[in-house]
């Protein structure tokens, strides 16, 4: 399982930011059990597709923790996906 949350601001329907972290908790196989934390900040591109559905891309820096063994690394991700509009304001991706 993991545990996420993400937030962002919509500038207008074409562009926003978002910022999120997710929790993951991992066991390897081998009895040694890691949890790990990826956190992201996000420039998005959406293309709306009727009044309730966007189709984006988005893409930014992030950071992958071990918070088990101390660790950490950097990098930058790309992204694609969907929201779900609830309202003017919310939407499920």
């Amino acid at each position: 399982y993991t545990l996420g949350l993400t937030a962002g601001y919509a500038f207008n329907r074409y562009v926003a930011i978002d910022g999120g972290a997710t929790f993951m908790p991992n066991n390897n196989g081998y009895g040694v059990f890691s949890n790990y934390v990826l956190t992201s900040a996000a420039a998005r591109v959406s293309l709306p597709i009727g009044d309730f559905f966007s189709a984006y891309l988005h893409a930014g820096p992030g950071a992958l923790l071990n918070t088990t063994a101390g660790t950490a690394q950097a990098g930058a991700f790309l992204g694609m996906g969907g929201i779900f509009k609830i309202n003017g304001s919310l939407g499920v991706c």
